[in-house]
């Protein structure tokens, strides 16, 4: 199940489904985790079952809205219900499994217009040195 519009929509498999059904996390909170987190249970079981070796650490990304472009600062419209419907999320499966995770102070970054990767703007693209910042503590965190 995923609402992934801007690639799942467009693909021949979901173009034929006969029914579909969009069950959105900010529309319906409740129903959606409770299709939600046993699905997580399930994924986190054949984890422990079939991938013993392997850890699952969770990225506590978060939507910005402050784009840094030429020294200039602008903002996009803040995305507060999807940051804190994501915390919740993030702090049940940390604390259900015992996860590690990673931490940034998203304050401390930008999001670009033209990223490296030819990313268009979104509330996901920062500039590279948040990349950068992660990749260090998921180095840190693997290395215990």
């Amino acid at each position: 199940m995923t609402n992934n519009h801007w690639y799942l929509c467009n693909t021949t498999y979901y173009k034929e489904l006969p029914q579909k059904f969009i069950l959105k996390i900010e529309n319906d909170t409740s129903n959606y985790l409770s299709v939600w987190m046993p699905a997580m249970e399930n994924f986190m079981r054949f984890i422990k079952n079939n991938l013993p070796n392997c850890n699952v650490i969770i990225n506590k990304a978060r939507f910005g809205n402050r784009v840094l472009e030429n020294n200039t600062v602008s903002y996009l419209q803040p995305l507060s219900l999807y940051n804190e419907i994501w915390d919740k999320i993030d702090n049940y499966v940390i604390n259900k499994f015992h996860l590690k995770y990673i931490q940034l102070d998203h304050s401390k970054y930008f999001l670009t217009k033209n990223h490296t990767l030819g990313w268009n703007l979104f509330h996901l693209h920062y500039h590279d040195n948040y990349y950068h910042d992660f990749m260090e503590q998921l180095d840190i965190l693997i290395g215990d």
